[in-house]
């Protein structure tokens, strides 16, 4: 199957399931971009799609592009999504889905948090909400 007839399928797999307007609209922004990676590559097939091509396209989001871990999580975790489905419906065999074993980027996780100044702000709003309604 082509990719492009693919991505469709699938887009309009989810558009059926009412999948919210946002995902849609991220989906078809990241596989028009996956899609034209693909052609200029020379992929027209998704049989053509390996785990390397893949890898190749994300280290592309990586390096040019500048994406960051959480996005190229984002983006593979779209394209798993996209395979497993070709893999539901028939398409691609489990044997032949190039992102069955492909593992996430390693993403720092950066907490901000609240120092007591500000948590004690916090609590004397709330004591200030809790207080009017009490009285109202």
């Amino acid at each position: 199957m082509m990719i492009k007839w693919a991505i469709k399928d699938f887009l309009d797999e989810r558009e059926y399931r009412q999948v919210s307007k946002n995902t849609l609209a991220n989906y078809q922004t990241l596989f028009k971009d996956f899609h034209t990676y693909c052609l200029e590559h020379e992929i027209i097939e998704t049989s053509e799609v390996t785990q390397a091509v893949i890898k190749s396209y994300l280290l592309y989001c990586q390096r040019e592009r500048h994406n960051s871990p959480t996005s190229l999580n984002t983006k593979l975790t779209a394209l798993k999504t996209l395979f497993n489905y070709l893999e539901e419906t028939g398409e691609i065999s489990s044997k032949n889905n190039p992102t069955k074993k492909m593992k996430y980027v390693k993403a720092e996780l950066n907490l901000t948090t609240f120092n007591d100044a500000q948590i004690k702000e916090m609590l004397k709003y709330c004591k200030r909400l809790i207080t009017e309604c009490l009285l109202s």
